[in-house]
Order: structure tokens, then sequence, then C-alpha cells
């Protein structure tokens, strides 16, 4: 039976940005993004948030016109594009299709690594633009 997300598993999605085309069309190529799922004290991401109580192979459509991708993925924004390569920016609108592919129990290595990132605000130390420096 497949494991339903919870706090502290290694979640590994596939993320797939969408167009404004009526039809839902997808515009770029697949990207794998591996990560500890609420990790952070304040909370979840509206990510996350999206993400709650799925299993491997379920899919979620996440459409906000008025969030901004960094507003979307929070902390984790920065790992996000350097594990992607997506072509997005802080301000870009969120449209993306995500798969999740994989949820397992994340081990203590992980979570710690997970933890530091977290706190170093996912390795932008301030610099990305949002503000938080």
């Amino acid at each position: 039976m497949a494991m339903k997300i919870k706090a502290m598993n290694k979640v590994s999605v596939v993320i797939v940005e969408k167009s404004g085309r009526e039809d839902g069309g997808c515009r770029k190529k697949p990207a794998a993004f591996d990560f500890i799922y609420s990790i952070r004290s304040e909370g979840l991401t509206p990510f996350e948030v999206a993400l709650a109580d799925k299993k491997a192979g379920e899919s979620v459509c996440c459409c906000e016109p008025g969030m901004s991708a960094k507003e979307f993925f929070g902390h984790l924004f920065v790992p996000v594009l350097a594990q992607t390569k997506l072509p997005i920016t802080p301000d870009s609108s969120v449209c993306f299709a995500i798969t999740i592919a994989d949820v397992a129990t994340a081990d203590n290595r992980e979570i710690v690594r997970a933890l530091a990132g977290a706190v170093g605000h996912g390795g932008c130390g301030g610099g990305c633009g949002c503000g938080c420096g």
C-alpha cells in the first residue's frame, strides 16, 4: 500500500509548468524535485498544502493566478530552481501540474540536511530578491 504524504517524509515529485491555454496544455518538459515535506516550523507552504495526504501516482494541478512562484514554493523556491532548472522567477505566476512520484520515510541525515537548508532560507542567503535579507 502506498504511503500518504506526511511530515518529515521524503517526497519526489515531477513538476510541469503549464501554459495559459484553455486546454491546460503543458509547454515545458517535466522536471523532478525531491524534498522533505513539512520541515519548517512556520507551517506548510501552499505547494506543500496542495500535496497533503496524496500518495505516489496522484497528481494535482496548481493554478493560482494571484500568487507568485516565490509565495507558492516558499522556502523551497531556491531548491526547486536548483533541482529543476524551471524558467521561473520569484514573481512568475503559478500554474503547475505536479505528480507525486514517490513518498518514502526520510533518513535522519536527509532530515538534518533539509533543516539546515530551511534555516539558511533554501540557500539564497537573502540574495534572491524575496526580501528576507
